[in-house]
């Protein structure tokens, strides 16, 4: 199942129409995939997978919708302001690997999705760019955080794991 999430016009999405909620940390928007930059949503078990895209689509919802850097050179300057250290690729399984920020706030959707717990930094791209968000979601038990507690710390310790020269 998909989640559907009416957008509007942004100069900086360039898209117009429908976005869909894949995953906690992936969208389609106009027919073109987005993976969310630096963090990573938990992918198993179903119930947690479920729960952070049923809470990304609430937030893109209750935000007017969202608008993600699909231009090459806007995206590589964001990585290179977030995570010098870290360059990464613009693809991952055929999807734009990309920041999103939400419309009616403009904040940050990863910084978001993070300290409301429904995410973890990857610092192997992001070099701890979410980290602050991600502790104090745990800190403060928030979203998967209370319910699955250890699951999100295996999944924070995994993704945690910062290789030399990052990803």
């Amino acid at each position: 199942m998909i989640a559907a999430v009416a957008i509007g016009t942004s100069s900086s999405a360039q898209r117009i129409g429908t976005t869909y909620v894949i995953d906690g940390d992936t969208l389609s928007i106009a027919g073109q995939r987005a993976r969310i930059w630096g963090i990573d949503a938990p992918d198993r078990p179903a119930g947690m997978k479920q729960a952070a895209r049923a809470y990304l689509a609430r937030l893109i919802r209750d935000e007017g919708g969202v608008s993600c850097a699909f231009d090459p050179r806007a995206n590589q300057a964001m990585r290179r302001q977030r995570a010098p250290a870290c360059p990464s690729q613009l693809r991952s399984y055929d999807r734009i690997v990309t920041s999103c920020t939400l419309r009616r706030s403009g904040a940050d959707l990863a910084q978001r999705i993070t300290r409301a717990g429904y995410a973890v930094d990857w610092r192997g791209y992001s070099a701890g760019y979410y980290l602050s968000q991600q502790q104090a979601a745990q800190r403060q038990r928030a979203g998967l955080w209370a319910s699955q507690p250890r699951q999100m710390a295996a999944l924070a310790a995994d993704r945690g794991r910062q290789r030399q020269g990052c990803r």
